[in-house]
C-alpha cells in the first residue's frame, strides 16, 4: 500500500512531465495537430497546439493586456530541425473591470512553422513541445503539459485528416495581415516638413506670412485626416473583436 501511495505521490509531483499525444488538465484539453500527414526533407511543415478551453474559461494573446500571460511553447527537435515563432490568431477582447485584456475563449489553435534539414532520411520523426499556459474565469490557474506528435517524412505531400486541416485553415484565416499602401505618416511628414521650413523662414525675416500660415493649415489639415483615419481604424478593430474567431 506504501508503494502505491508514494507511486501516486511521485506522479502527481510531476505536474504532467510525461509527454502524452493530449494532455488534460481540469479547465483546458491541449494536444498537437499537424498540417499534413506526411511531408518532405526541408520542407517547413505546420503544426499547431490546440487548446480547448472550458466554457467561460479563457488563455491569452501574445500581448495579453493590462494582466494575464501569453502561452509559452518550447519545442524539442531532433537534431537541424527549426521551429519559427508561434502564429497568433486575432484575439477576443476580454474585460475586467477597468482593465482590458486579450485572449481566446472556447478553442484557439497557436500555429507554429517546423522545418527539418535538407537531406534527412525519410521516416517517422518524434517531436515535442512543452507548453505553459495562464487559464482565467474569476480566478486564474497557471497549467502546463509536455506533448508529443509523430511527424512523418516521406518523398511526397499528404494532407491530413479534414478535422485537423480546417482547424489550421481556421486558424490561418484569423492571423493578421500587414497593412499594404498606408503613407499616412509620409505625408504628413512631408506637410509638417514645409510648416517647419516656412517658419524657419519667418524667423529669419525672409518668408510670405501668407505662405506660412497656409503651411500652418496645411499641417492642421493633415493632422485631423490622420486622427480621422485612426478613430474609424480603432472603429473597425473593435468591430472585428466582436465577430467569432
Amino acid at each position: 500500500m506504501l508503494r502505491i501511495f508514494l507511486l501516486a505521490f511521485a506522479v502527481w509531483c510531476s505536474g504532467g512531465a510525461f509527454a502524452a499525444p493530449v494532455v488534460k488538465t481540469e479547465h483546458v484539453e491541449a494536444e498537437l495537430v499537424a498540417e499534413k500527414a506526411a511531408t518532405q526533407a526541408g520542407k517547413p511543415v505546420t503544426v499547431g497546439l490546440r487548446l480547448r478551453m472550458e466554457p467561460q474559461w479563457h488563455t491569452y494573446w501574445k500581448n495579453p493586456g493590462d494582466s494575464g500571460l501569453p502561452t509559452k511553447i518550447e519545442w524539442v527537435l531532433p537534431e537541424g530541425w527549426k521551429a519559427g515563432p508561434i502564429q497568433w490568431p486575432y484575439p477576443h477582447p476580454l474585460p475586467v473591470g477597468p482593465l482590458m485584456n486579450y485572449g481566446y475563449e472556447d478553442e484557439v489553435v497557436l500555429l507554429t512553422e517546423l522545418t527539418p534539414p535538407p537531406g534527412v532520411a525519410n521516416g517517422n520523426v518524434p517531436v515535442k513541445a512543452r507548453v505553459e499556459w495562464l487559464v482565467c474565469k474569476d480566478i486564474c490557474i497557471p497549467e502546463k503539459g509536455e506533448l508529443d506528435a509523430t511527424l512523418t517524412l516521406a518523398s511526397a505531400d499528404a494532407p491530413a485528416n479534414a478535422r485537423v486541416e480546417a482547424a489550421i485553415a481556421r486558424a490561418r484565416n484569423n492571423l493578421p495581415v500587414d497593412a499594404s499602401g498606408w503613407k499616412f505618416d509620409s505625408a504628413l511628414s512631408k506637410t509638417s516638413h514645409n510648416s517647419d521650413m516656412q517658419a524657419q523662414a519667418a524667423a529669419g525675416g525672409k518668408a510670405n506670412m501668407i505662405d506660412v500660415v497656409t503651411a500652418v493649415s496645411e499641417t492642421e489639415v493633415a493632422i485631423d485626416a490622420v486622427v480621422a483615419v485612426r478613430d474609424r481604424v480603432i472603429a473597425a478593430y473593435e468591430e472585428i473583436m466582436k465577430m467569432p474567431i
